[in-house]
């Protein structure tokens, strides 16, 4: 009962002429590559299929040869690794000195009475920790003689889409499916997660491989990673042309049992946007060229970075978020951070379900925007908040500005998360950019990643330092 993984990666056209675009297109290739190497080593997935675009993008195709060429490494057994590189869950924000002066007095007092039972307690502690190691020593021992001996090959088939004709994802992972009989699969872009380690995937895999009829993915409207079964649902749900599509389908219209990933930064980050890649660069210094190849594309919004994380990291400020906010994400801020929250949510799964595409985007902070112009609205913003996240797709997309079809929206999109109005050839976002740029309120502008896994990340940020 393999399991099949499907990635997609839309490498697009080189982007030679301009700086920003060929900045993304250079990261989103090396993420990709790096995901291929994650799967090749997780022994329960029998075949990768990548599915990309390598016609104008001859370092990728001779990376992705070379990767075919590569002997597999041997996986290690869970016990074996690290832990993966996740940022620790927060503490508790610190109270003021003088609550916690009293607080280490009873604290002091409460230690006289407790030394005897301590004692006590940890010489048995200790000896059931003895007996716990040479038993788990035992099991481990087992366990990775019998995965070096059932060792299987992970094979990549890497799948030309331009030869494919014009692409459709969805088109694309219906032949596959009937052409090769797949079962089980994973369906994902080929940026997907990126915090996510080898031991996660393989632990969602394995659980996969242990029940029929059900869906794993990180996100109930969208999901960026789907892992189901059967895959021939795919040729009986209503056609879809993303992944957060096919996970609404499967779970809307095939009926199956949806099971999410656990909240933590690894399934909820992803690099969509300027502000996510810094974010990544942040918490894993990689990639290592970026501030000194591109630091001055990212100078004014390093700076904004700071400020909201000063702020967002000081008791009873105020906190505005907007945009695709889930319920999930307020809980987790009001668990680890002391700050008062203005939350404005709407369009949650406006991609599923195909709102953009349609124009059907109808937003509350648009109608706003469009009522009171940019400087109106941020002067709004700053009666009533300190910081703000914004998602600002939510908004453009209701005026019908940077939507993804319009030629050039990319770029003033990514301008504007970098604050570089200047840039910026739509005179709506340019204006909205440059006021968000000028006012007193700091703040951050991105995608949905932004007010999702950049909470987390963000928080991780706010404690490390």
């Amino acid at each position: 009962m393999g399991v099949s993984a499907v990635i997609f990666h839309n490498s697009g056209k080189v982007h030679q002429d301009n700086e920003l675009l060929s900045l993304m297109n250079r990261v989103e290739n090396e993420l990709f590559l790096d995901y291929l190497k994650k799967l090749l080593q997780i022994p329960e997935i029998d075949k990768v299929f990548a599915v990309t675009s390598v016609k104008d993008h001859k370092k990728l195709r001779e990376d992705l040869e070379k990767l075919q060429k590569l002997p597999q490494q041997q996986p290690q057994h869970p016990r074996q690794q690290q832990h993966p590189r996740q940022p620790q869950q927060p503490e508790p924000p610190q109270h003021s000195k003088q609550q916690h002066s009293k607080q280490l007095q009873q604290s002091k007092q409460q230690q006289s009475h407790q030394s005897q039972s301590q004692s006590q307690s940890q010489q048995a502690q200790s000896q059931r920790d003895q007996r716990d190691q040479s038993a788990r020593s035992a099991q481990h021992c087992r366990t990775t003689q019998l995965i070096q001996s059932a060792q299987p090959q992970t094979q990549l088939e890497i799948i030309n889409s331009e030869q494919e004709g014009s692409f459709h994802l969805g088109k694309t992972l219906q032949k596959l499916v009937t052409d090769y009989e797949l079962d089980r699969v994973l369906v994902s872009g080929g940026t997907a997660l990126p915090l996510m380690e080898t031991w996660e995937l393989g632990r969602y895999i394995r659980e996969l491989q242990d029940r029929d009829d059900f869906m794993i993915t990180n996100n109930p409207q969208s999901g960026d990673l789907i892992l189901f079964h059967p895959a021939r649902l795919v040729n009986e749900i209503p056609q879809f042309a993303s992944d957060n599509e096919l996970s609404n389908n499967l779970r809307y219209q095939a009926g199956l049992p949806q099971k999410l990933m656990d909240k933590s930064t690894a399934p909820l980050f992803d690099i969509d946007t300027p502000v996510d890649l810094l974010l990544y660069y942040q918490l894993t210094g990689k990639p290592s060229w970026l501030m000194e190849e591109y630091g001055h594309l990212f100078a004014r919004l390093q700076n904004k970075l700071e400020e909201v994380s000063r702020i967002a990291a000081t008791d009873y400020r105020e906190l505005i978020l907007a945009g695709r906010v889930s319920g999930n994400i307020i809980s987790y801020i009001n668990e680890h951070l002391r700050v008062r929250l203005r939350i404005f949510s709407e369009e949650r799964g406006m991609k599923a379900l195909k709102r953009i595409q349609e124009r059907k985007v109808s937003s509350f902070m648009g109608n706003l925007l469009e009522d009171l112009g940019p400087q109106g609205l941020f002067s709004y913003l700053e009666k009533v908040g300190e910081a703000a996240l914004i998602d600002t797709r939510v908004m453009f997309y209701h005026m019908k500005r940077g939507l993804p079809d319009q030629q050039g929206a990319d770029l003033d999109r990514f301008y504007s998360d970098l604050f570089l109005y200047e840039y910026v050839q739509d005179p709506v976002i340019k204006e909205f950019t440059k006021c968000g740029y000028q006012s007193s309120m700091p703040l951050l502008m991105g995608g949905h990643s932004l007010v999702s896994g950049g909470i987390y990340a963000l928080t991780s940020l706010i404690y490390r330092s």
